[in-house]
């Protein structure tokens, strides 16, 4: 169920957290609003290189909204051309798609079995695990930097909430 559909107050106090974080780091303000313009100009003259031409933009949007996805989780832009961005992309695109399969309802159905089990459920599996490991490293990066500075992103915001939850 995680923050978004769950009850509960955990679930609760998560998401008061990342509606009141969000808003601090400009979420609706002139903030964002810069950011997102910065991003949308990127994409423009990215488009305007292919004029004339078809052009499926889905990469290129999806490339933009996950670059303001990081850019307010963990405080950076990823340059298009990376190679790990790439890969981060390329996962997450298998993941969403996996994720409305019939493999994904097996998979959820039976876990325990299927993780035995070749199929693209292995896939999506490592897809994740991606995912997840790339957080860590952020997040321990975050970690070793975290009293150098006032926080600027999520993650940083995060990991004093947690400082101060714990105290």
């Amino acid at each position: 169920s995680g923050i978004a559909f769950g009850n509960g107050q955990s679930c609760k106090q998560q998401r008061r957290f990342g509606i009141v974080t969000m808003w601090t780091l400009g979420l609706g303000k002139k903030g964002t609003e810069y950011e997102i313009e910065e991003e949308a100009h990127r994409l423009m003259n990215v488009c305007c290189l292919f004029a004339g031409q078809p052009l499926d933009p889905s990469v290129l949007i999806s490339n933009s909204v996950s670059s303001l996805i990081n850019v307010v989780s963990f405080g950076y832009r990823f340059s298009p051309e990376d190679e790990k961005f790439r890969r981060m992309i390329a996962a997450s695109d298998y993941f969403e798609r996996f994720s409305v399969s019939f493999y994904h309802a097996l998979y959820n159905l039976f876990p325990g079995i299927m993780k035995h089990l070749p199929g693209p459920h292995q896939k999506a599996l490592s897809c994740m695990e991606m995912g997840i490991l790339y957080a860590k490293e952020e997040i321990d990066k975050h970690k070793e930097n975290q009293n150098e500075h006032e926080p600027q992103d999520f993650i940083d915001f995060y990991l004093l909430q947690m400082e101060k939850v714990s105290i």
